[in-house]
């Protein structure tokens, strides 16, 4: 059992993370058509912030690390909706090859400050010992508590996002917004609001997955490009504009990806390119499609 449960937690733990980070770039481009490269940059800015938090006394219990994961989260959801508000407006509607330009090189601005505040070296993460010793027996295998921790946030974090978007007003004018703006402002919808509020969202759940990353992963400034790049995968295997498939083809690719570093380590690091071949020679819509790649309604 030791080789099929831990590697069965520990690939949802790592595929929730991921579905976390793709939910935002659909979010941003199920409203704004715009491919955010940039996204990555919220994920490793709180890596680098919970992990100089954590580097202070205060932060060794439990509720410490608690208010360090709460401040890595507001600045970077802060800075995300600031930057809506300053820069990703103006490019709104432009071709999509200029403003993916324009947000790679916003990503390289992000990883040439970190560069200079933090250097090249990996930072350490101190996580207070009782999350990163801990395990609970299951089946005659002993789970880390730390990814049964990753999986309980990861699953809360989702559950929200879905009921933000699905259950209230501002999700409603999202998802309207998404299938025809100009009528949607029209009809009432405060499309400038909406946009705001969202990308904030999206760059809350970024930021979220970095605190979660930092101690499993070093914390250097590719950290955000690395995983913006498998996020980008996941999105494409789901389906455009599908939070569905968005979670659950980072599922699939966080299980392949676990059970092949364990039983065939060479080839660990391909998982998401042959679940993106398979996927999208008998899907090349993705695995969930919706109408104009918005945030409507989906279907297989």
């Amino acid at each position: 059992m030791q080789h099929v449960v831990l590697p069965l937690v520990v690939g949802i733990a790592e595929g929730l993370v991921l579905a976390l980070i793709a939910l935002g770039l659909v979010l941003t481009y199920g409203m704004m058509r715009i491919v955010n490269m940039a996204h990555g940059a919220f994920l490793m800015l709180s890596a680098y912030l919970i992990a100089v938090l954590l580097g202070h006394a205060w932060s060794e219990s439990v509720l410490g690390y608690v208010l360090a994961a709460v401040i890595a989260i507001v600045i970077p959801t802060a800075i995300g909706m600031g930057l809506e508000r300053t820069v990703y407006r103006r490019l709104y509607g432009r071709a999509h090859g200029s403003a993916f330009l324009a947000m790679f090189a916003l990503m390289m601005v992000f990883q040439g400050a970190a560069q200079q505040i933090w250097g090249v070296s990996p930072l350490p993460v101190k996580v207070p010992s009782s999350l990163m010793t801990g395990y609970v027996r299951f089946l005659g295998v002993q789970l880390p508590d730390y990814y049964l921790m990753i999986i309980a946030i990861g699953v809360v974090a989702i559950a929200i996002t879905a009921a933000v978007v699905y259950r209230t007003k501002i999700g409603l004018w999202t998802r309207a917004i998404a299938a025809d703006r100009e009528m949607s402002a029209v009809l009432g919808a405060n499309v400038q609001l909406t946009f705001g509020l969202m990308f904030g969202l999206g760059s809350a759940l970024a930021a979220l997955a970095g605190i979660l990353l930092a101690p499993i992963n070093q914390v250097t400034i590719s950290l955000g490009t690395d995983f913006i790049l498998e996020a980008f995968a996941v999105v494409l295997i789901g389906g455009l504009g599908s939070m569905t498939g968005a979670v659950i083809a980072a599922l699939v690719i966080g299980i392949v990806q676990s059970f092949l570093t364990i039983d065939y380590p060479p080839l660990s690091g391909y998982g998401i390119y042959l679940v993106m071949v398979i996927v999208l020679v008998f899907r090349p819509s993705g695995l969930f499609k919706t109408a104009n790649a918005g945030l409507g309604a989906e279907s297989v």
